[in-house]
């Protein structure tokens, strides 16, 4: 019986952290199309600090916010899992952390190769359009 409560509440809180994979975007299985549609994303950002706020739609809920930096440009990426209800969701990033440009809220950008192929795969190349969606990022004082 303790063991059972102990999963319970190991369980209970992995899924309260908000996980953020710094490693790269093999895993992202979300283009923006399907973020756009069913997740109804905002993205809000204040030189320092980028939040993602999605609205899970219960029973297939984005759980983790893949990150990457290419280039000086920040490419994200959303893996989902099969879990829980419906319920909004914020991820905070910390963009110190990162090498980006000083500009960076107009170098930020979702991931949409659907062959698992990360940034890094393009060898200094550019990276085509039709494998990622430029975010559009709103001053943090417009969320309210």
């Amino acid at each position: 019986m303790r063991i059972i409560i102990f999963i319970t509440s190991v369980l209970i809180l992995i899924n309260s952290y908000s996980c953020i994979n710094t490693e790269n975007l093999k895993g992202s299985n979300l283009v923006y199309q399907e973020l756009e549609e069913q997740y109804h994303p905002m993205f809000f950002g204040d030189g320092k600090t980028l939040i993602v706020e999605i609205e899970n739609v219960g029973g297939l809920n984005i759980r983790y916010l893949s990150k990457m930096v290419y280039q000086k440009e920040l490419y994200l990426g959303g893996i989902r899992v099969s879990s829980g209800p419906k319920y909004k969701k914020r991820f905070y990033v910390d963009i110190s952390q990162f090498n980006l440009k000083d500009d960076w809220e107009n170098h930020v950008y979702w991931w949409d190769d659907q062959y698992n192929n990360t940034p890094e795969s393009y060898n200094g190349k550019s990276i085509p359009d039709k494998v990622r969606t430029k975010i559009t990022i709103k001053p943090i004082s417009a969320q309210y």
